[in-house]
C-alpha cells in the first residue's frame, strides 16, 4: 500500500458522513499524513425553516457567507471527534466533482477519500460523484461504501 502524505477526505453532511471521516482519519494516523476536509454545497437557500439546494447559478438567492458560517458550525460537530480543525476544512460551492477534484489538485492531495452508496440502475448510467472523481482526480481515490 502507498504511503500518502497529504488526504482529502470529501464530506456532504448526511447521517453517513461519519464512516468516511473516521476511514479518512484513520489512515491519516497510519500514514502520518496531513488531512483536509472538503464540503461542496450547491447554492442553499431557505423556504420557511428547511433549507434546500438550487444551482450555483442562482448565486442571488442565497448569501454564501452565512451558509458557509452554518456549514462549518455542523462540519465543526463532524470532525471534532478526529482532531480535525477548523483551519483544515473548506467549504465550496459548486458542483461537488468538479470542486473535489479541484480542490485535490489546490492543494497536492496524493488520496481522495469519500463515500459511496453503490447505486444501480439509472444512477449508475447517470453516473455519481464518486465515479466522477475517479475519472478526473490527479490522485488516488479511496471510496468508501456507506453501511446502511
Amino acid at each position: 500500500m502507498a504511503n500518502f502524505s497529504n488526504i482529502l477526505v470529501a464530506v456532504d453532511l448526511s447521517g453517513e458522513a461519519d464512516q468516511v471521516i473516521a476511514a479518512g482519519a484513520e489512515l491519516a494516523s497510519i500514514n502520518h499524513a496531513e488531512i483536509s476536509v472538503v464540503h461542496v454545497a450547491h447554492a442553499l437557500t431557505y423556504y420557511g425553516d428547511a433549507p434546500y439546494y438550487v444551482s450555483p447559478i442562482d448565486r442571488d438567492l442565497y448569501n454564501q457567507d452565512e451558509v458557509r458560517k452554518i456549514l462549518f458550525d455542523e462540519l465543526d460537530k463532524l470532525v471534532e471527534p478526529y482532531d480535525i480543525t477548523r483551519g483544515s476544512i473548506d467549504i465550496r460551492f459548486g458542483y461537488a466533482a468538479e470542486e473535489i477534484v479541484r480542490k485535490a489538485k489546490d492543494d497536492g492531495a496524493d488520496l481522495i477519500v469519500l463515500g459511496t452508496h453503490g447505486r444501480r440502475g439509472i444512477r449508475l448510467l447517470l453516473g455519481s460523484t464518486a465515479d466522477r472523481v475517479l475519472h478526473h482526480a490527479p490522485c488516488n481515490v479511496l471510496a468508501i461504501r456507506i453501511a446502511g
